[in-house]
């Protein structure tokens, strides 16, 4: 979102980020290129926290100043809204990489937080509880991965942004990498949800509990989310990503 951001100080470049749009991806890609070279080969074993040092990770007030005073070109990660709601959905409350929730593993707290005492959640839930947050003014409580990818206190520096979408990441990275004498070979993929041993699930999966897909090892495919409801629902909550991030809303 636009309200954390890594700096590549030598190439003078400003890069944009938002959980559950890359980010972990992201994070190996960054490190790759600013990684100390020690001797011996030995490298940070923790990366994110290493990009979080002054001169990488930085906060969006600063980020735009480096952009408007200082003369460094802005990019940002983004991801089709749609697909990331099912997939903020699907890797908080039923399967995190290989790990069914709640079965192998259990919920984190952001999960948690969103369930509250809820017997039964499922991704129309996971949508109403965001919007009844956003509705009632209190969505800085929420986590970031449920969150807008774009934040409305920087919406008017969006038109300095240069959109890259993970949906077409060699093509929009790799030629803004060139312009800019930045090395890119490829993007790695991290973070996937593993389905190779996932069950096919029949028809609407959007009102299914979590738990009953996580028990019956299902992770529905993204069209199967996309209820009308789901839909609306979805064009609510993150409308200001669908304005200022290049990508249409479905009709109902």
């Amino acid at each position: 979102m636009t309200r954390q951001a890594y700096v590549l100080l030598e190439k003078k470049v400003v890069i944009f980020y938002s959980y559950k749009s890359g980010n972990s991806s992201l994070v190996e890609w960054v490190f790759e290129m600013v990684k100390p070279k020690a001797k011996g080969g030995i490298e940070p074993k923790r990366k994110r926290p290493f990009l979080s040092s002054p001169n990488i990770g930085v906060n969006a007030a600063l980020a735009f100043d480096l952009i408007t005073k200082h003369g460094f070109k802005g990019v940002i990660l983004t991801r089709d809204p749609y697909k990331r709601a099912v997939s903020g959905f699907i890797n908080k409350f039923v399967r995190d990489g290989n790990l069914w929730l709640r079965i192998d593993r259990g919920y984190e707290k952001c999960a948690i937080e969103l369930m509250t005492n809820t017997s039964k959640f499922s991704f129309i839930d996971y949508l109403n509880a965001i919007s009844e947050l956003k509705q009632s003014h209190n969505d800085r409580r929420l986590n970031p991965h449920f969150r807008t990818q774009v934040d409305p206190r920087y919406s008017r520096f969006m038109k300095l942004l240069r959109i890259v979408k993970i949906e077409n990441i060699a093509h929009d990275l790799g030629g803004f990498c060139l312009e800019n004498n930045i090395p890119f070979d490829r993007f790695p993929r991290e973070r996937a949800t593993d389905t190779a041993d996932a069950n096919l699930f029949e028809g609407d999966a959007s009102f299914t509990d979590c738990y009953e897909l996580a028990q019956s090892r299902c992770v529905p495919a993204y069209e199967q989310m996309f209820s009308k409801y789901a839909i609306e629902l979805i064009n609510q909550i993150y409308d200001i990503d669908f304005v200022f991030l290049g990508y249409e809303k479905m009709v109902n």
